[in-house]
């Protein structure tokens, strides 16, 4: 079953979009994904006024599965515009690491809501106005389409077992369940996703392991543990996805009773020491396992994405399928051979039992190749081994068998990596290739036992058989399925070879061969190991055994004419017999020369020895003395070695007073340190004092001018007052005299009078006096403080301001 990988983008909206009044006419804004050199965008979306933007559009990118686990272990990024008409607003970078695949049974809207992220858009600028920056709601989801094949099975049902128990074949590399396995099964069990597993693992666990974290997943199915290969990082697991599969004989109710009251199902999250997180499911419910759905469909399979008890954004994405292979011996009974009328179909109904290669051969509704007889071999090419004999049509008819099944497959070398396998049979048949199932390769092996076979069934004479076997060559290709089914080596069996000297009518035949695997280059990169058959059908044999008159004839030529041959091929190996032997006498001389040429190169390597040997007496002697030389060299040294050891100690102790002088040094400039801190503080707090003295003063400098203009306005009042009082005085003085003659009685309340206003003059003149005296006072406690400030002198303009107005004040009075 192949499978088809959906990559979906749903664009769901925009926000934070800035505003445009002055713009004439609605806004319109489109989206374009970039992925892998495709390109898709959205339809353009106006929006007059709202800051916000519903798309609710899909983006899709059809794959298949190697190519997706591949873009996804490089990191093939996802790369998205938002554009307002032709001006770009920002973008973003995804990763496909950041898929969900997507679940078959759930609520659309719910999952959307709670898988879709906001993301800010790169290179975008946020308006002042909003409180949101220009951001970009998606969701990256993966979908799976299979596609199944269109032939279905029919299988019988058998007697249900109480007890079902397991073991395992070892020559076959299969489990059997139950106490009638007339099934085959394939379990495919495949983690394709995990993320923000640290979330279900308890850390304490994860303390003792810093120095170097590998984790992996493991899982028990009948009683064997399978694990993956370990990855780093728990929060984004990157891994290898890899597929286990387990090969099962049973029968429907055995397995179906199997896995319902067996234990459930159990993934682990293990590191190096502990088991970190579990979950738990039940296998019949996660495939729908019953014995009509396995009845009546070849293969069950279901994916699910399951989060763990104690949180539930940790998930783990689990695919698991069991395929129905079907019974082999089953198929091969009820395949329909004989012909009635004893004459030679026209058609040959040829079936491929493999087990695994069912599924990816294109079958007709039986479930065989109908394949006519010219494509296989041409009647009009087969001619009569006796030429004196004409061609009969009464010619027996038998019943073949053709099987080969591949025992081992061991390479020479392999690259240092986990590399998947596909073998491929090219059979008799033209234009028809048989595909197996893939099998992993692991770097430290080199031997693989790969499993199923590929049969032929065909009915015809004898001496066809013969010319098909001749003309027909099975090739056995062995494809990378990481490297789009690249073929890196083939095995060609060659099946004259192995059947031609066999009676064809009546014998059967099983031959254990060992063939090369070559490269395209031609050159051997390993051996195949296979078993081929002819198996020759029983019923046929006996009505072959009844020969007629002239078919008793027709033998005895065969047999003349076989021996004949036999005659002409044994000449044949006598004459290369005779020119073998001549050619081994050859060179059996050629090498007698090449052994006196090599005694003559001994003698000479001898004479060479000897004089080597002398030499390396010399060489002994000198090296004696150079050795004398070095025990006197280095008796010196040892004596200056000592004397700098010497002083390397005196140095080291001056480093260490020097050390504790550079702590004191230390102490003492952190006490310093500590004191400037001080200081400091002290000096922002004075500045702060004289700071605020400075605006007191400035605001007793306003207040004294004005106080100065107001004595100015009443010394002015003063003097206007002490004029009017001189004159009133001396019209008074004028005055008096005519009054106190005409008027005397009169004048003595007047008089009263005009004391009583000059007691009011005297009084005001008085009170004027004192609120100068005042200022006075006030002005001297002004000219104290500011003095003390430090900041003005006694010469200062603003000093001799204030002297002059106390001047002129005692002036004033």
């Amino acid at each position: 079953m192949d499978e088809e990988y959906v990559i979906i983008l749903s664009i769901i909206g925009l926000r934070g979009l800035p505003t445009c009044i002055a713009r004439a006419g609605p806004r319109k804004y489109k989206v374009i994904a970039n992925f892998k050199e495709t390109k898709h965008e959205t339809k353009e979306v106006s929006s007059s006024s709202s800051t916000c933007l519903e798309f609710a559009e899909d983006l899709a990118w059809t794959t298949d599965r190697n190519t997706y686990h591949t873009l996804r272990s490089k990191k093939v990024p996802i790369r998205i515009t938002v554009f307002e008409r032709d001006v770009k607003v920002g973008a973003l970078v995804l990763d496909l690491r950041e898929t969900f695949p997507l679940p078959d049974q759930t609520n659309p809207e719910d999952f959307f809501e709670s898988k879709s992220k906001w993301s800010r858009l790169l290179g975008s600028k946020k308006d002042p106005t909003l409180s949101d920056p220009p951001s970009l709601q998606w969701l990256l989801t993966l979908k799976i389409h299979p596609k199944e094949d269109s032939t279905t099975e029919k299988s019988t049902l058998s007697i249900p077992s109480n007890n079902v128990k397991i073991a395992l074949n070892e020559k076959g590399g299969f489990f059997e369940m139950g106490s009638n396995p007339i099934q085959v099964f394939h379990l495919k069990i495949e983690i394709y996703y995990a993320s923000n597993l640290h979330l279900a693992v308890n850390k304490e666990l994860l303390f003792g392991e810093e120095e170097e974290r590998l984790f992996y997943f493991s899982y028990d199915i009948f009683g064997e543990t399978i694990t993956t290969k370990p990855f780093t990082d728990l929060k984004d697991p990157l891994f290898d996805v890899e597929e286990a599969v387990i090969k099962v004989h049973s029968s429907f109710p055995d397995i179906v009773q199997f896995f319902t009251h067996g234990s459930p199902f159990c993934v682990c999250v293990c590191s190096k020491k502990f088991v970190l997180a579990k979950i738990y499911f039940s296998l019949v419910e996660f495939l729908g396992l019953t014995v009509e759905n396995l009845t009546q469909k070849k293969i069950l399979e279901s994916s699910q994405v399951f989060s763990f008890d104690n949180s539930e954004d940790a998930s783990l994405g689990i695919s698991i399928s069991l395929v129905n292979m079907g019974n082999t011996d089953a198929a091969c009974e009820n395949t329909n051979l004989a012909n009635t009328n004893g004459a030679v179909s026209e058609n040959i109904n040829l079936r491929n039992t493999d087990d695994r290669a069912s599924e990816n051969t294109h079958l007709s509704d039986d479930g065989f190749f109908q394949v006519r007889e010219s494509n296989v071999y041409n009647t009009s090419q087969i001619q009569n081994p006796m030429s004196t004999q004409p061609n009969s049509s009464n010619d027996v008819e038998v019943s073949y068998s053709l099987s080969i099944d591949l025992k081992a497959i061991e390479f020479d070398s392999l690259p240092g990596r986990n590399i998947r396998l596909r073998y491929k049979y090219t059979p008799l048949i033209k234009d028809t290739e048989v595909d197996s199932y893939d099998f992993w390769v692991e770097p430290h092996t080199r031997k693989f036992v790969p499993y199923g076979g590929c049969k032929f069934a065909f009915k015809v004479e004898p001496s066809i058989c013969l010319k098909i076997l001749k003309n027909n060559n099975i090739v056995v290709k062995v494809l990378d399925v990481n490297k789009n089914l690249q073929v890196i080596g083939e095995s060609v069996i060659e099946l004259f070879n192995l059947f031609h000297g066999e009676s064809m009518s009546n014998k059967s035949k099983k031959i254990e061969i060992t063939s090369p695997v070559v490269n395209l280059c031609k050159r051997k990169i390993g051996s195949l190991s296979s078993s081929v058959s002819l198996l020759v059908d029983s019923n046929d044999g006996d009505n072959a055994n009844k020969h007629t008159p002239l078919e008793t004839e027709k033998d005895e030529g065969i047999r003349e004419w076989n021996r004949k041959q036999l005659y002409l091929l044994e000449e044949q190996y006598r004459l290369q017999w005779e020119k073998h032997e001549s050619e081994r006498s050859s060179s059996i001389q050629a090498k007698l020369r090449q052994f006196n040429h090599f005694q003559k190169t001994l003698q000479d390597s001898l004479k060479n020895q000897r004089t080597l040997s002398n030499t390396l007496e010399e060489k002994d002697k000198t090296i004696q003395e150079l050795r004398s030389r070095l025990t006197l060299e280095s008796s010196k040294f040892s004596k200056r070695h000592k004397e700098t050891n010497k002083q390397n100690e005196d140095l080291s102790q001056e480093v260490q007073r020097l050390l504790k002088k550079i702590k004191e040094f230390e102490k003492e400039r952190g006490i310093l340190k500590d004191s400037l801190a001080k200081k400091d503080r002290r000096i922002k707090l004075l500045e702060k004092d004289l700071q605020r003295e400075k605006e007191d003063n400035s605001r007793l400098c306003v207040e004294l001018k004005k106080r100065d203009a107001e004595i100015s306005e009443y010394t002015d009042k003063v003097s206007e007052l002490n004029t009017q009082l001189r004159i009133a005085k001396s019209q008074i003085a004028g005055h008096q005299i005519a009054v106190d003659k005409h008027k005397e009685l009169d004048t003595i309340p007047v008089k009263r009078v005009r004391c009583n206003e000059c007691i009011s003059t005297e009084k005001e003149t008085s009170s004027s006096s004192d609120n100068i005296n005042k200022e006075i006072q006030r002005l001297s406690r002004a000219k104290e403080i500011i003095l003390k400030t430090g900041e003005y002198s006694e010469d200062s303009f603003l000093m001799r301001e204030i002297i002059k107005k106390i001047e002129s004040l005692h002036e004033s009075k």
